[in-house]
């Protein structure tokens, strides 16, 4: 739902299991310094645990042999790793994320393809039909690199479909980091989920309940039902916040709660705005890949003419020069 939007602001777009971007990563590709090195034993450890196998220390000890034996090469591909691995059983762990299984096509690449920058857009729908063991690692290791970029410009990190983390145990952990040392680094993730009962019931509730203090809530016209309205007190809400909630308008009204305050509002969108992220089908994204097939650069004017916006297509290519 962020094509068009993002492709708009010169932004990178990758469909993560989709066959729309041609996308593959090397997971220990910077392993140099002895954090890299630790960090990666991390991930791997991680890989190994979602396929059922339990490590102590002794193995830990290999797999951070093997990454050291990996680190002046410059095959650091997955395959040449799990060569390296002096046990059977974890050798076999890893054969999902290489060429041989599932994930290999995006994990046992020997190098990343990825391009960051200033607004990236990772689409999960196809990723989410994978299976946890699958997507799991993945988007563990896109929260690393995405890690690696904080060095103080303002970032915002929504996700979307965010139930994906709550069912994933190794997340607890990493969620309670990221919420305690990402406001110092300027950054702030934002959690987006169309089931709030996912959140409660999962491993994550105690993290999220305690280290997310700002919420917002859209409308829903069953919020005061008994089957609703326990899962919106869990989240602190009171009798006329809930009556709010349940009569609220859908699509224009939402309901934001912060130690600031709390109150109902509207996204003031114009047509300019709804132009790009109004356009959210398949049918849109489309047309928008015929628009940058037919105008090049300057298709983002001649989307907005289209629409009946000639003015502003006009001051676009004003700003352009």
């Amino acid at each position: 739902s962020n094509y068009v939007l993002t492709k708009a602001l010169g932004g990178q777009h990758y469909d993560l299991g989709g066959t729309r971007s041609k996308l593959s990563f090397c997971p220990l590709y910077d392993i140099q310094t002895e954090l890299d090195q630790a960090q990666a034993v991390q991930w791997i450890v991680g890989c190994m645990e979602m396929q059922g196998v339990k490590l102590d220390a002794a193995r830990r000890g290999l797999i951070l042999a093997a990454i050291q034996q990996l680190a002046p090469s410059e095959d650091k591909s997955l395959t040449k790793f799990q060569a390296l691995l002096q046990d059977r059983e974890m050798r076999e762990a890893m054969t999902p994320y290489t060429l041989k299984g599932a994930m290999g096509h995006l994990l046992d690449g020997k190098e990343n393809t990825i391009k960051f920058s200033r607004f990236v857009t990772f689409e999960l729908e196809s990723l989410m039909k994978m299976g946890e063991e699958n997507y799991a690692p993945l988007l563990l290791y896109i929260f690393s690199q995405i890690e690696r970029r904080l060095k103080g410009q303002p970032t915002f990190v929504p996700v979307d479909e965010a139930w994906l983390a709550f069912k994933i145990g190794i997340f607890k952990e990493k969620l309670e980091e990221w919420a305690r040392t990402w406001g110092k680094k300027n950054a702030t993730l934002l959690l987006a989920t169309q089931n709030m009962d996912d959140a409660l019931k999962s491993d994550l509730a105690p993290v999220l309940l305690q280290n997310f203090p700002c919420k917002m809530f859209l409308p829903n016209p069953s919020a005061k039902q008994d089957t609703f309205t326990p899962i919106y007190r869990a989240f602190g809400m009171n009798t006329r916040e809930i009556e709010i909630i349940a009569q609220a308008t859908e699509r224009r009204q939402y309901y934001y709660t912060s130690p600031l305050g709390r109150r109902l509002f509207s996204f003031g969108f114009g047509g300019v705005a709804l132009s790009f992220v109004g356009a959210a089908g398949m049918a849109d994204i489309e047309r928008c890949d015929e628009f940058i097939a037919q105008h090049g650069d300057n298709w983002p004017a001649e989307w907005l003419r289209s629409r009946g916006l000639a003015e502003w297509a006009d001051y676009w290519y004003k700003v352009q020069v």
